[in-house]
């Protein structure tokens, strides 16, 4: 009985990997033995007439091989893929406001897995994402994908001691005809906190009547944290009338 061995062996091929940043080449092999007069080719031009190939480019990687037993032509074909993405980063300039003697530092990224690493003044160094610092000055962000890619940025940390621009004024005096005035608080700065503060009373409004004499000041905080003040005094210019008491009768204006 004569029995013919004419079925191609399975090369069943394996790639070790993928490329990246970290990785500049890869193995490609057959999981099996026994094949020889192995020719390899791809869609980037490559050829090879090793078992076993190391391959720098990804693409589609045909081998073709006789079994050693029965000379039959196998072939098979498997692709090398490369990951050169890079990951994202966010960052934006920072500064320290009034009173604030530290911050954190504020950079993120979409890319999951990321490894942060951070450089700045004064030898400062960090690994966490956002690290905390006491010095102003530029520092340098690095984060790195699980291939090795890496994309970089930088943050510029600047001390914010502006203070806001204040106006005050008021209507008129207080006298014995006018017994009221309005004063007024304004301000160019942007997104301000303000209150006046007067004879007995605090005040969150920057337009105000009053009815008391006295000095009333005018104090605005900034966004960076920074206050400043004006302080105005509104005076009573009215003249009481002189008076005198005879007995028990009290005489005003006839003295």
């Amino acid at each position: 009985l004569l029995t013919v061995d004419n079925i191609p062996v399975n090369l069943d091929l394996e790639v070790h990997g993928e490329l990246n940043c970290f990785v500049d080449s890869v193995e490609i092999q057959p999981s099996i033995v026994g094949i020889s007069n192995s020719v390899w080719t791809s869609t980037n031009g490559y050829t090879s007439t090793e078992l076993s190939v190391y391959v720098n480019e990804p693409g589609i990687y045909y081998l073709m091989a006789e079994g050693i037993d029965n000379g039959c032509i196998s072939k098979d074909s498997i692709e090398v893929v490369q990951d050169l993405n890079i990951p994202d980063l966010f960052t934006e300039d920072q500064s320290f406001s009034c009173g604030q003697n530290s911050l954190l530092l504020q950079a993120t990224s979409n890319t999951p897995n990321v490894i942060y690493s951070w450089s700045g003044p004064s030898g400062f160094a960090s690994s966490v994402p956002s690290p905390l610092v006491s010095e102003d000055g530029e520092y340098l962000v690095t984060v790195t994908g699980l291939n090795g890619c890496s994309n970089f940025g930088t943050i510029n940390v600047s001390q914010d001691n502006s203070l806001p621009e204040i106006s005050v004024s008021y209507s008129n005096d207080l006298d014995c005809v006018n017994i009221q005035t309005i004063i007024t608080g304004s301000t160019t700065t942007p997104n301000v906190t303000f209150i006046w503060k007067g004879p007995n009373n605090i005040f969150d409004d920057p337009v105000i009547t009053i009815d008391m004499p006295g000095d009333y000041t005018f104090i605005v905080t900034g966004q960076n944290g920074c206050s400043d003040s004006s302080t105005l005094n509104v005076p009573f210019t009215g003249a009481y009338p002189e008076c005198q008491a005879i007995g028990d009768t009290l005489f005003c204006g006839e003295v």
